[in-house]
C-alpha cells in the first residue's frame, strides 16, 4: 500500500521506516532533538539522581542519574487522535 502510493518498489518502501528509526535512536542517543514532520517529536531527557523504596522491606536505596527518551505527538497527529476520539495516554 505504501510503496505504490510513494511510488517506489515494497523493498525500498520496508527499508525506509526502519532507517529512518535508526537513525532517530542514534540522533537522540547522541542528545539531540528529531522531529519527524506531521508526527512525534524525539528528545533526550535526563532523570535526576532520586533515592528509591524497597516496598517489602521499607529499605531506602539511591538510583543513580539516567538518560532516557520522551516522544511527544506533534500537533497534526495530536488533532487528529484527539478528534478520533482516542486518548494520548492509552493504548490504541
Amino acid at each position: 500500500m505504501i510503496a505504490g502510493q510513494a511510488g517506489v518498489n515494497k523493498k525500498d518502501a520496508e527499508s525506509i521506516p526502519i532507517a529512518t528509526l535508526e537513525l532517530t535512536a542514534i540522533t537522540v542517543a547522541d542528545g539531540q532533538k528529531v522531529s519527524i514532520l506531521g508526527f512525534r517529536a524525539f528528545e533526550p531527557h535526563q532523570r535526576a539522581p532520586r533515592e528509591g523504596c524497597n516496598l517489602k522491606t521499607g529499605k531506602k536505596f539511591s538510583v543513580p542519574q539516567q538518560q532516557s527518551q520522551v516522544s511527544k505527538p506533534v500537533k497534526p497527529l495530536r488533532g487528529i487522535v484527539i478528534n478520533a476520539g482516542f486518548s494520548l495516554h492509552s493504548p490504541i
